[in-house]
């Protein structure tokens, strides 16, 4: 009954990271966020960009149109200022010509007061080149006004003013289709780089988040293949395996989901190792008690079951005796003090009392059984089992501990166990033996009967040891039934059946062979010694008879038994039973030999020399252990 040592956890060394599905899932979605923010600034830049450029191309298409409109304003002011200056002062012509001049310089200055607004004043070229124009306007309207009308110099000036005034407006529309087509250009390389951008961005990202996903399931993989190790291991009986649970993800959790229910398979395993090393031991103990036939046998098992089982408690096997009113220790645990309990009766034992289990956590205590007070060592716990058997009292098991130290609920289940097994045994051994001596003896002299007898006288015989045979039976003995009454005469068979057992040895057999016959096989002895034998037999019953008693005599038949079968020497000693009954009773008759007692025999010198040697072997050598006759 040895207590189980406790289970070992083993945990994985490696901790589980803390990565859950939800978070796994939130950082997907949070670098797709990003990336989406990232393509989303991207776009925003590209469209900004395409709208400047878009911008720059508009206004350079702007700058084209109003140096075109002013190309052309400033072409249909020279044609006019020209024929003014060609015609006469004083034609309608030129009045009409002058009135036109008018309404085109005003249409010039209104082109060039545009260009001036769209083009870009700033780069020094094209404020020169408007400058040009200006004065180009001023030196037309100037000489077309002029009366009379100028001369061929002033005309040629006009002309050089004119022809500066052109280059001067294919220079503005040079300049202003070269930031058209650079306009566009810009606009396209900005659409085609941000374009670049963009699907490499993506790209990166896509790439970003494959990785990140290789990640995660690289991740989740690793704790499967941990999870699925340790649940292999589980399933493969190692109960004391547990799997990483550290953490709040979900792999956490299941980890500690699956390690309670190990700890319960562990604990409901332990509970069936328990209940299976508890009947084991039953089993064991109940194969050993079977295997007895004693009650010593009995004891001895119960003192191996003590030391192994309670190796540290003092413990201790109280039994009754056949009458029940006496209990002593028949035996402990040899490997410790005997406990001391001090009941001498089953009665007085409060657990046979109260046929129950009694458990004592301290000896001071006030409702402590009396019997632990003062003890030598002191201050004990106490547990006491009852024995008993079809309802009867046997005995206690009493086991000891340190004061307050109770013994555990499976030791008290495995003693009780013990107690059970031990009290059915001992019942039934002594049952069996109540039966058996029942079977065996005679009521009413406690002698062997005459079954039981010639059972035995025949497995004596086979040894082919010397022996003898005597048959006995009481003189007169219906006449002392008749002259004082059966009581009388079954106290004269109780009294002569006490003679007779202590007259022998106890190798020797004694029966009461029917009626008032009695018959005896007095083994490693001739017919002299046996012979011996009777007349002590007849000095002991004559000592034990009392002038109260009425006085009986018995008369013996002895005959030589090894080398015959029993039938037969019984027979041979019969008659010479009858031969003695014959010859005048309260006497012995050795087979093939004429009756006589004691003081007759032996009459011869040759007899004489043989009852010499025979009262020899009893004054010097009795093997009997009795004492000469008077």
């Amino acid at each position: 009954m040895a207590e189980l040592s406790p289970p070992v956890i083993k945990t994985s060394s490696r901790p589980g990271r803390d990565l859950s599905i939800v978070s796994a899932a939130a950082g997907f979605f949070a670098l797709a966020l990003l990336l989406g923010a990232v393509v989303a600034g991207l776009g925003v830049r590209n469209v900004r960009l395409a709208g400047a450029a878009e911008a720059r191309v508009t206004s350079a298409h702007a700058d084209a149109e109003a140096v075109a409109r002013l190309s052309s304003s400033f072409s249909r002011l020279e044609s006019v200022a020209l024929e003014a200056v060609s015609l006469p002062a004083a034609s309608p012509q030129r009045t009409v010509a002058i009135a036109e001049l008018a309404v085109r310089e005003e249409a010039a200055k209104a082109a060039l007061a545009e260009a001036r607004t769209t083009l870009d004043t700033g780069v020094p070229a094209t404020a020169a080149n408007l400058q040009v124009v200006d004065d180009a306007l001023s030196t037309l309207q100037t000489a077309a006004a002029a009366s009379p009308p100028a001369d061929a110099a002033a005309r040629s000036e006009v002309q050089a003013d004119r022809r500066a005034a052109e280059a001067a407006v294919d220079a503005l529309s040079t300049t202003a289709a070269a930031d058209a087509g650079t306009a566009v250009a810009a606009a396209a390389e900005v659409t085609s780089a941000n374009r670049r951008i963009f699907y490499s961005v993506l790209a990166i990202g896509l790439m970003g988040l494959l990785g990140y996903i290789a990640v995660v399931m690289t991740i989740l993989r690793r704790r499967v293949v941990r999870m699925i190790e340790g649940a292999e291991k589980l399933t493969d009986g190692d109960l004391a395996e547990r799997l990483p649970d550290s953490g709040s993800d979900d792999f956490a959790r299941l980890a500690r989901a699956v390690n309670r229910a190990a700890e319960s398979q562990q604990r409901l395993s332990r509970r069936l190792q328990d209940e299976a090393e508890k009947a084991r031991m039953g089993r064991e103990i109940t194969e050993a008690l079977e295997l007895v036939d004693t009650e010593d046998e009995v004891k001895e098992v119960v003192a191996r079951v003590l030391r192994d089982g309670f190796a540290t408690s003092p413990a201790e096997l109280l039994l009754s005796d056949s009458s029940r009113a006496h209990l002593s220790v028949e035996a402990i645990n040899e490997a410790l003090p005997a406990p001391g309990c001090g009941v001498d009766s089953p009665y007085a034992c409060p657990a046979v009392r109260r046929g129950s289990t009694q458990v004592f956590p301290s000896s001071s205590a006030i409702n402590a059984c009396q019997k632990l007070h003062g003890r030598p060592s002191g201050p004990v716990s106490a547990t006491c089992v009852p024995l008993s058997f079809m309802g009867q009292a046997l005995g206690v098991l009493h086991v000891t501990g340190p004061d307050g130290e109770r013994l555990s609920a499976d030791q008290v289940d495995q003693l009780t166990g013990l107690a059970t097994h031990v009290g059915a045994r001992v019942g039934t051994v002594r049952a069996f033996n109540r039966t058996a001596l029942q079977a065996t003896t005679d009521g009413l002299t406690g002698l062997l009967n005459r079954r039981a007898f010639e059972t035995r006288a025949r497995s004596l015989l086979r040894t082919a040891r010397p022996a003898a045979i005597v048959m006995a039976d009481l003189d007169c003995f219906k006449l002392l039934n008749d002259a004082h009454g059966h009581d009388a005469g079954d106290r004269a068979l109780r009294r002569f059946a006490g003679v007779l057992r202590d007259s022998l040895r106890g190798s020797d057999l004694c029966s009461r062979f029917g009626g008032e016959e009695f018959a005896l096989l007095i083994m490693d002895s001739d017919v002299k010694q046996a012979v011996v034998v009777v007349e002590r037999i007849r000095t002991r019953l004559a000592e034990a008879l009392t002038a109260q008693s009425p006085v009986f005599t018995a008369s013996f038949g002895v005959a030589r038994a090894d080398g015959l079968d029993l039938s037969e020497a019984l027979q041979i000693a019969d008659r010479a039973l009858y031969q003695a009954k014959e010859d005048g009773r309260d006497r012995y008759v050795v087979a093939d030999q004429p009756a006589r007692d004691l003081a007759e025999w032996p009459a011869e010198p040759g007899e004489q020399q043989d009852a010499l040697v025979a009262h020899e072997v009893w004054r010097d050598d009795d093997p009997f252990g009795g004492s000469r006759p008077a």
